[in-house]
Protein backbone atom coordinates (compact mmCIF):
# COMPACT_ATOMS: atom_id res chain seq x y z
CA UNK A 1 0.00 0.00 0.00
CA UNK A 2 2.97 2.36 0.37
CA UNK A 3 3.24 2.40 -3.43
CA UNK A 4 -0.39 3.33 -4.15
CA UNK A 5 0.14 7.08 -4.55
CA UNK A 6 -1.27 7.02 -8.09
CA UNK A 7 -4.33 5.07 -6.98
CA UNK A 8 -5.14 7.55 -4.21
CA UNK A 9 -4.59 10.51 -6.56
CA UNK A 10 -6.90 8.95 -9.14
CA UNK A 11 -9.64 8.31 -6.59
CA UNK A 12 -9.40 11.82 -5.16
CA UNK A 13 -9.51 13.37 -8.65
CA UNK A 14 -12.51 11.18 -9.53
CA UNK A 15 -14.40 12.46 -6.49
CA UNK A 16 -13.49 16.12 -7.01
CA UNK A 17 -14.44 16.18 -10.69
CA UNK A 18 -17.58 14.07 -10.42
CA UNK A 19 -20.94 15.66 -11.15
CA UNK A 20 -22.56 16.44 -7.74
CA UNK A 21 -26.00 15.56 -9.10
CA UNK A 22 -24.80 11.98 -9.57
CA UNK A 23 -24.76 11.53 -5.80
CA UNK A 24 -28.54 11.25 -5.53
CA UNK A 25 -28.65 8.70 -8.35
CA UNK A 26 -26.04 6.43 -6.70
CA UNK A 27 -26.40 7.29 -3.03
CA UNK A 28 -25.99 3.69 -1.93
CA UNK A 29 -22.63 3.37 -3.71
CA UNK A 30 -21.32 6.60 -2.19
CA UNK A 31 -22.34 5.39 1.27
CA UNK A 32 -20.55 2.12 0.60
CA UNK A 33 -17.40 4.03 -0.43
CA UNK A 34 -17.62 6.10 2.77
CA UNK A 35 -17.91 2.95 4.89
CA UNK A 36 -14.90 1.38 3.18
CA UNK A 37 -12.78 4.49 3.76
CA UNK A 38 -13.83 4.76 7.42
CA UNK A 39 -13.03 1.08 7.97
CA UNK A 40 -9.64 1.56 6.30
CA UNK A 41 -8.75 4.42 8.65
CA UNK A 42 -9.98 2.47 11.65
CA UNK A 43 -7.95 -0.68 10.84
CA UNK A 44 -4.84 1.17 9.67
CA UNK A 45 -1.85 0.49 11.96
CA UNK A 46 0.32 3.14 13.64
CA UNK A 47 3.24 3.86 11.31
CA UNK A 48 4.61 7.26 12.26
CA UNK A 49 7.29 7.37 14.96
CA UNK A 50 7.10 9.43 18.15
CA UNK A 51 10.73 10.65 17.86
CA UNK A 52 11.27 14.20 16.65
CA UNK A 53 14.09 13.20 14.31
CA UNK A 54 12.01 10.58 12.48
CA UNK A 55 9.91 12.37 9.85
CA UNK A 56 8.45 9.30 8.15
CA UNK A 57 5.03 10.36 6.87
CA UNK A 58 2.28 7.76 6.77
CA UNK A 59 1.25 8.43 3.17
CA UNK A 60 -1.54 5.86 3.22
CA UNK A 61 -3.26 7.44 6.22
CA UNK A 62 -2.60 10.92 4.85
CA UNK A 63 -4.32 10.09 1.54
CA UNK A 64 -7.23 8.32 3.24
CA UNK A 65 -7.93 11.44 5.29
CA UNK A 66 -7.62 13.68 2.23
CA UNK A 67 -10.00 11.48 0.23
CA UNK A 68 -12.55 11.53 3.05
CA UNK A 69 -12.35 15.33 3.13
CA UNK A 70 -12.91 15.48 -0.64
CA UNK A 71 -15.83 13.07 -0.35
CA UNK A 72 -17.60 15.19 2.30
CA UNK A 73 -16.93 18.33 0.28
CA UNK A 74 -18.43 16.68 -2.82
CA UNK A 75 -21.44 15.20 -0.99
CA UNK A 76 -22.30 17.24 2.17
CA UNK A 77 -25.32 15.00 2.75
CA UNK A 78 -22.92 12.25 3.87
CA UNK A 79 -22.08 14.34 6.94
CA UNK A 80 -25.43 13.38 8.44
CA UNK A 81 -24.93 9.62 8.14
CA UNK A 82 -24.56 7.45 11.21
CA UNK A 83 -20.88 6.81 10.42
CA UNK A 84 -19.87 10.43 10.94
CA UNK A 85 -20.08 10.55 14.73
CA UNK A 86 -17.86 7.47 15.10
CA UNK A 87 -15.51 8.88 12.44
CA UNK A 88 -15.20 12.18 14.30
CA UNK A 89 -14.30 10.38 17.54
CA UNK A 90 -11.91 8.16 15.66
CA UNK A 91 -10.08 11.11 14.09
CA UNK A 92 -10.11 13.12 17.32
CA UNK A 93 -8.83 10.35 19.58
CA UNK A 94 -7.04 7.69 17.53
CA UNK A 95 -5.48 10.00 14.96
CA UNK A 96 -4.86 13.22 16.89
CA UNK A 97 -5.13 13.08 20.69
CA UNK A 98 -4.78 9.45 21.81
CA UNK A 99 -2.81 9.02 25.06
CA UNK A 100 -0.12 6.31 25.02
CA UNK A 101 -0.81 3.38 27.38
CA UNK A 102 1.26 2.90 30.52
CA UNK A 103 1.98 -0.77 29.83
CA UNK A 104 5.35 -1.74 28.28
CA UNK A 105 5.64 -2.04 24.51
CA UNK A 106 7.84 -3.83 22.02
CA UNK A 107 10.84 -1.98 20.61
CA UNK A 108 9.27 -2.00 17.12
CA UNK A 109 5.83 -0.87 18.33
CA UNK A 110 4.90 2.78 17.78
CA UNK A 111 2.75 4.58 20.33
CA UNK A 112 -0.48 6.44 19.52
CA UNK A 113 -1.75 8.73 18.11
CA UNK A 114 -1.63 7.66 14.48
CA UNK A 115 -0.91 11.19 13.23
CA UNK A 116 2.39 12.57 14.54
CA UNK A 117 3.92 14.47 11.61
CA UNK A 118 2.81 17.97 10.68
CA UNK A 119 1.46 16.75 7.34
CA UNK A 120 -0.77 13.97 8.68
CA UNK A 121 -2.01 16.02 11.64
CA UNK A 122 -2.90 18.91 9.33
CA UNK A 123 -4.86 16.50 7.17
CA UNK A 124 -6.72 15.23 10.24
CA UNK A 125 -7.61 18.75 11.40
CA UNK A 126 -8.76 19.74 7.90
CA UNK A 127 -11.06 16.71 7.84
CA UNK A 128 -12.63 17.73 11.17
CA UNK A 129 -13.15 21.26 9.85
CA UNK A 130 -14.85 19.91 6.73
CA UNK A 131 -17.09 17.64 8.80
CA UNK A 132 -18.21 20.66 10.85
CA UNK A 133 -18.75 22.95 7.86
CA UNK A 134 -22.48 23.78 7.57
CA UNK A 135 -23.29 20.92 9.99
CA UNK A 136 -24.27 22.02 13.49
CA UNK A 137 -24.62 18.44 14.74
CA UNK A 138 -21.02 17.55 13.92
CA UNK A 139 -19.77 20.88 15.24
CA UNK A 140 -21.41 20.19 18.60
CA UNK A 141 -19.77 16.75 18.74
CA UNK A 142 -16.30 18.23 18.13
CA UNK A 143 -16.92 21.06 20.61
CA UNK A 144 -17.92 18.52 23.27
CA UNK A 145 -14.79 16.44 22.65
CA UNK A 146 -12.56 19.52 22.93
CA UNK A 147 -14.30 20.61 26.14
CA UNK A 148 -13.91 17.14 27.68
CA UNK A 149 -10.23 17.07 26.70
CA UNK A 150 -9.54 20.45 28.32
CA UNK A 151 -11.46 19.52 31.46
CA UNK A 152 -9.49 16.27 31.75
CA UNK A 153 -6.17 18.12 31.37
CA UNK A 154 -7.23 20.69 34.00
CA UNK A 155 -8.15 18.01 36.53
CA UNK A 156 -4.92 16.13 35.90
CA UNK A 157 -2.83 19.27 36.38
CA UNK A 158 -4.64 20.14 39.61
CA UNK A 159 -4.24 16.62 41.01
CA UNK A 160 -0.49 16.57 40.33
CA UNK A 161 0.45 20.09 41.45
CA UNK A 162 -2.47 21.61 43.41
CA UNK A 163 -0.70 24.90 44.12
CA UNK A 164 0.08 25.85 40.54
CA UNK A 165 -1.31 25.75 37.03
CA UNK A 166 1.07 24.63 34.33
CA UNK A 167 0.56 23.57 30.74
CA UNK A 168 2.49 20.49 29.55
CA UNK A 169 5.40 20.94 27.17
CA UNK A 170 4.43 20.51 23.53
CA UNK A 171 8.00 19.80 22.44
CA UNK A 172 8.34 16.22 21.11
CA UNK A 173 10.84 13.62 22.24
CA UNK A 174 14.27 14.09 20.58
CA UNK A 175 15.43 11.72 17.85
CA UNK A 176 17.72 9.82 20.25
CA UNK A 177 14.60 8.67 22.12
CA UNK A 178 15.49 9.84 25.64
CA UNK A 179 13.29 12.07 27.80
CA UNK A 180 14.77 14.81 29.99
CA UNK A 181 13.90 15.92 33.53
CA UNK A 182 12.81 19.49 34.19
CA UNK A 183 15.00 21.44 36.63
CA UNK A 184 12.86 22.87 39.45
CA UNK A 185 15.44 25.53 40.30
CA UNK A 186 18.52 23.84 41.72
CA UNK A 187 17.64 20.17 41.35
CA UNK A 188 20.26 19.26 38.75
CA UNK A 189 21.98 16.96 41.30
CA UNK A 190 18.69 15.07 41.69
CA UNK A 191 17.93 14.90 37.97
CA UNK A 192 21.37 13.60 37.00
CA UNK A 193 21.28 10.85 39.63
CA UNK A 194 17.71 9.79 38.76
CA UNK A 195 18.67 9.57 35.08
CA UNK A 196 21.60 7.31 35.97
CA UNK A 197 19.30 5.03 37.97
CA UNK A 198 16.82 4.93 35.11
CA UNK A 199 19.54 3.78 32.70
CA UNK A 200 20.11 0.64 34.79
CA UNK A 201 17.62 -1.75 33.09
CA UNK A 202 17.42 -4.26 35.93
CA UNK A 203 16.86 -1.59 38.58
CA UNK A 204 14.29 0.23 36.43
CA UNK A 205 12.24 -2.87 35.59
CA UNK A 206 12.20 -4.14 39.18
CA UNK A 207 11.13 -0.75 40.55
CA UNK A 208 8.31 -0.61 38.01
CA UNK A 209 7.25 -4.16 38.87
CA UNK A 210 6.27 -3.26 42.46
CA UNK A 211 2.47 -3.32 42.66
CA UNK A 212 0.28 -1.02 44.74
CA UNK A 213 3.06 1.20 46.11
CA UNK A 214 0.60 3.72 47.55
CA UNK A 215 0.94 3.66 51.38
CA UNK A 216 -1.75 4.10 54.01
CA UNK A 217 -1.94 7.75 54.97
CA UNK A 218 -1.07 8.67 58.55
CA UNK A 219 -1.54 11.81 60.62
CA UNK A 220 1.93 11.39 62.06
CA UNK A 221 4.83 13.19 60.45
CA UNK A 222 7.52 10.95 59.08
CA UNK A 223 11.09 11.48 57.98
CA UNK A 224 10.21 9.31 55.02
CA UNK A 225 8.25 10.71 52.11
CA UNK A 226 5.79 7.83 51.76
CA UNK A 227 2.92 9.54 53.56
CA UNK A 228 2.13 12.37 51.14
CA UNK A 229 1.56 13.00 47.45
CA UNK A 230 1.44 9.35 46.47
CA UNK A 231 4.67 8.33 48.21
CA UNK A 232 8.29 8.37 47.13
CA UNK A 233 8.21 4.90 45.58
CA UNK A 234 5.04 5.71 43.62
CA UNK A 235 6.52 9.00 42.39
CA UNK A 236 9.74 7.23 41.35
CA UNK A 237 7.68 4.69 39.40
CA UNK A 238 5.69 7.51 37.82
CA UNK A 239 8.91 9.30 36.86
CA UNK A 240 10.48 6.14 35.39
CA UNK A 241 7.28 5.43 33.48
CA UNK A 242 7.42 8.84 31.82
CA UNK A 243 11.11 8.53 31.01
CA UNK A 244 10.39 5.20 29.36
CA UNK A 245 7.14 5.89 27.50
CA UNK A 246 6.54 9.65 27.25
CA UNK A 247 6.43 11.37 23.86
CA UNK A 248 7.38 14.73 25.36
CA UNK A 249 10.80 16.34 25.47
CA UNK A 250 10.97 16.32 29.26
CA UNK A 251 9.10 15.29 32.41
CA UNK A 252 8.10 17.72 35.17
CA UNK A 253 9.61 16.46 38.44
CA UNK A 254 7.38 18.63 40.67
CA UNK A 255 5.48 15.57 41.94
CA UNK A 256 8.69 13.77 42.92
CA UNK A 257 9.99 16.89 44.68
CA UNK A 258 6.71 17.24 46.59
CA UNK A 259 7.09 13.66 47.86
CA UNK A 260 10.67 14.28 49.08
CA UNK A 261 10.50 15.45 52.73
CA UNK A 262 13.18 16.66 55.10
CA UNK A 263 13.63 15.57 58.73
CA UNK A 264 10.80 17.91 59.79
CA UNK A 265 8.37 16.53 57.22
CA UNK A 266 8.58 19.59 54.96
CA UNK A 267 8.95 19.42 51.14
CA UNK A 268 12.44 19.86 49.76
CA UNK A 269 13.61 23.39 48.97
CA UNK A 270 14.07 23.17 45.20
CA UNK A 271 16.03 26.45 45.16
CA UNK A 272 18.75 25.05 47.41
CA UNK A 273 21.61 22.98 46.01
CA UNK A 274 22.25 19.63 47.70
CA UNK A 275 25.25 17.32 47.68
CA UNK A 276 24.65 14.47 45.21
CA UNK A 277 26.23 11.86 47.50
CA UNK A 278 24.01 12.98 50.39
CA UNK A 279 20.95 12.71 48.14
CA UNK A 280 22.09 9.24 47.04
CA UNK A 281 22.34 7.99 50.64
CA UNK A 282 19.00 9.49 51.67
CA UNK A 283 17.21 8.15 48.59
CA UNK A 284 18.46 4.62 49.10
CA UNK A 285 17.59 4.69 52.82
CA UNK A 286 14.04 5.72 52.01
CA UNK A 287 13.68 3.31 49.11
CA UNK A 288 14.85 0.47 51.34
CA UNK A 289 12.12 1.36 53.83
CA UNK A 290 9.48 1.65 51.09
CA UNK A 291 10.41 -1.72 49.56
CA UNK A 292 10.00 -3.66 52.79
CA UNK A 293 7.41 -6.46 52.65
CA UNK A 294 7.42 -6.38 48.82
CA UNK A 295 8.88 -8.93 46.37
CA UNK A 296 11.70 -6.43 45.72
CA UNK A 297 12.70 -6.08 49.38
CA UNK A 298 16.34 -7.01 48.60
CA UNK A 299 16.54 -4.99 45.39
CA UNK A 300 19.18 -2.49 46.55
CA UNK A 301 21.33 -5.17 48.18
CA UNK A 302 21.23 -7.42 45.11
CA UNK A 303 22.10 -4.71 42.59
CA UNK A 304 24.31 -2.31 44.53
CA UNK A 305 25.41 -4.41 47.50
CA UNK A 306 28.93 -5.60 48.11
CA UNK A 307 31.20 -7.11 50.76
CA UNK A 308 33.71 -5.08 52.80
CA UNK A 309 36.83 -7.08 53.54
CA UNK A 310 39.68 -6.27 55.96
CA UNK A 311 42.93 -7.83 54.76
CA UNK A 312 46.28 -8.03 56.56
CA UNK A 313 49.38 -8.90 54.51
CA UNK A 314 52.75 -9.52 56.17
CA UNK A 315 55.66 -7.68 54.60
CA UNK A 316 58.26 -10.24 55.62
CA UNK A 317 56.42 -13.41 54.73
CA UNK A 318 53.79 -14.56 52.23
CA UNK A 319 51.12 -15.05 54.89
CA UNK A 320 47.94 -12.96 54.90
CA UNK A 321 44.58 -12.92 56.65
CA UNK A 322 41.30 -11.39 55.83
CA UNK A 323 37.91 -10.91 57.46
CA UNK A 324 34.61 -9.89 55.87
Amino acid sequence: PQNCEQYFSLLQTFIKEHDPSAFHNNEERWNDLLKRLVDSVNSHPIVESECAGDHQIDLVLLRLLDILRSLFSFAPALKMTGLCESLIRQIFYDCLFAIPPAKPRRADQHLPPKCKTRESRSSGFRLLVELCRDCVHNFNIVATLVREQLESARKQAQSQVPSSWSLPSAAPKPSHGYVGLQNQGATCYMNSFLQQLFLLPDFRSRILSVENPLPVRSNKKSTYSCNDDGGLLYQLQYLFGHLQESLKKHYDTAGFCMSWRDSEGMPINTAQQMDANEFFNMLFDRLEASLKHTPQENLLKEIFGGVLTNQLICKGCPHSSERD
